[in-house]
């Protein structure tokens, strides 16, 4: 672990809204992670690469921004890394 996934995050009114506690309070780093996940989850709102037949078209995703890129590509359009 990194030192930033050992501190407490301070919630702002947006963040308040996905953790379910007060703007202005402090949440471990972890806490924050499990809600934001749970918030996926419930909603969902993960996109399924098999949905949307990515997988058979040739597509695959940047590792650092998560661009949608064709499969043999070298390096991301959006964001210059070599993949």
């Amino acid at each position: 672990m990194n030192s930033f996934t050992k501190k407490d995050i301070m919630v702002d009114e947006n963040l308040s809204k996905i953790l379910d506690v007060p703007p202005g309070s402090y949440v471990s780093f972890a806490d924050v992670t499990r809600k934001v996940y749970n918030y996926i989850k419930v909603n969902n709102l993960v996109r399924r690469v098999e949905e949307e037949g990515l997988e058979k078209e040739g597509w695959k995703f940047c590792f650092r921004c998560g661009a949608r890129l064709p499969s043999k590509a070298k390096f991301c359009d959006r964001c210059g890394t070599a993949q």
